[in-house]
């Protein structure tokens, strides 16, 4: 038990892992781009250091994954790493605060059964049976009775904290790690304007021959043609450098039945911002509906469609604007619609973040009930071995008032004893040996402590 005290403190001292703030990693390598090295369930410690050069095998941190690979150069931007069974070395750049630390040793295959002993079950099994028959057995000084229940009371306790620790270790692993979360990394605004002229005839309703939005209604007996403007602009939150191209639909519908495109301003590059004109005679329009009245039979009501084809495009985004401005061409008069258009969008990034529960990272909670675990099981391990040493030593102090027998002897009436020092007092008070008798059980065979009194028996069972 000194040794393994020994070596646990060797260990705390120069091996200690990251997550108890060591400078020691500990990996099970994945695949089989470090053949012939290293193989897949490779067991390999890497420890922190402050020279890393070109033949070094590294292990670090990339894309929330550990890599063990050699380092083929160093630039100044970091480390070039390639696997020695790779063809080419691998497409990123390893900087220091990456790496975990340089290849100290390995053991072969020994990753595969560390992955098997991630089970707490088998862990702690494989670590009561070493603890058991590695543990040397010594003398011990024989403590009062009541000591020895209170271990087992200690014993239930960390029994019990043992299995919290494994329904609380199997409810973290349904928990990823990591947590992926949206941020935004632009904002921008289209915002499209249009204005119109109407050129009139001379009249006495309005006494000019020019108006605009603001002014009134846009009679048809009135108006000679129709001049559109359109300004376009976007905005960015931070600022960024765009550039554009925009083309220009017009055409005649009637909503829901038919489309005729009747001009288009082809496209056109811009930057930041821009913006056109365009002239219409409107009595070219209403021949055109009129023919087409014609030729259906039907009234038509129609309407005449400015649209804008916006592309704005940058290093971080692209993106489609498409405001329209609609004029409804009544018997009498003109109705506009849509002269203001704003159209707001955003991009967004994603990054993985360490999910936490109850304030710490899942992936640092693992490591520590995993650690945990061990120390419980170590625990129990130490103090079920000191319980067989002290019954066994107990057992040696009266070893000569103890007669072994082949079988065990029946009685009518059975007594259970607590402990061994109760049967001693019953042995003495009536003045008979100790019989000592090996039974098969379930469990295996083991011995049995009894004194025959008539057709009593009183035993101890350890």
């Amino acid at each position: 038990m000194k040794f393994l005290l020994l070596f646990l403190l060797f260990w705390l001292i120069f091996f200690r892992p990251l997550f108890l703030f060591g400078d020691t990693s500990y990996i099970i390598v994945i695949g089989d781009s470090m053949e012939p090295t290293l193989y897949q369930g490779d067991f390999v410690m890497a420890k922190v250091s402050s020279d890393y050069r070109v033949g070094d095998i590294i292990a670090y941190e990339k894309f929330n994954s550990t890599v063990v690979h050699r380092i083929v150069d160093i630039t100044e931007e970091g480390f070039i790493t390639k696997g020695d069974n790779n063809p080419d070395p691998d497409p990123w750049v390893v900087k220091k605060d990456e790496i975990l630390g340089k290849y100290l040793l390995s053991i072969p295959r020994f990753g595969e059964m560390i992955s098997y002993m991630k089970n707490p079950i088998v862990l702690f099994l494989v670590l009561a049976f070493t603890m058991i028959f590695t543990f040397p057995e010594g003398k011990k000084k024989v403590k009062p009775k009541f000591l020895l229940t209170r271990k087992k009371i200690l014993i239930a306790c960390l029994i019990a904290l043992f299995i919290l620790l494994t329904i609380f270790s199997n409810y973290l692993n349904t928990i990823p790690e990591k947590e992926k979360k949206e941020f935004e990394v632009l904002r921008y605004t289209h915002i499209g304007e249009f204005y119109y002229t109407a050129h009139l005839k001379p009249n006495v309703l309005y006494e000019k021959t020019e108006l605009n939005p603001s002014d009134g209604v846009v009679y048809t007996s009135l108006l000679k043609d129709l001049e559109f403007f359109f300004k376009y602009r976007l905005e960015t939150e931070p600022s960024v450098d765009f550039n554009g191209n925009y083309s220009v639909d017009i055409y005649l519908e009637n909503p829901e039945e038919w489309i005729k495109q009747i001009d288009f301003i082809p496209e056109k590059e811009f930057s930041s911002a821009f913006s056109f004109s365009y002239r219409i005679n409107l009595t070219s329009v209403k021949d055109l509906i009129d023919e087409i009245e014609k030729e259906t039979g039907v009234r038509q009501t129609c309407r005449l469609v400015i649209k804008p084809n916006i592309n704005v495009s940058s290093e971080k985004f692209s993106d489609d604007f498409e405001p329209s401005l609609n004029v409804t061409i009544q018997e009498k008069k003109l109705i506009f619609d849509g002269f203001e258009h704003k159209e707001e969008g955003s991009i967004k990034d994603v990054k993985f973040e360490d999910k936490k529960l109850l304030g710490f990272n899942v992936s640092l909670l693992k490591q520590i009930v995993f650690a945990c675990t061990i120390i419980d099981i170590i625990a129990i391990s130490i103090i079920a071995v000191y319980m067989k040493e002290q019954l066994d030593d107990q057992l040696k102090k009266y070893e000569h008032v103890i007669v072994n027998v082949k079988e065990l002897r029946t009685a009518k009436e059975v007594v259970q004893l607590a402990s061994i020092e109760d049967l001693i007092k019953v042995a003495q008070n009536i003045d008979k040996f100790i019989l000592r008798a090996e039974v098969e059980s379930e469990e295996g065979s083991k011995h049995i402590y009894y004194v025959i009194d008539n057709s009593i028996r009183y035993e101890y069972k350890p």
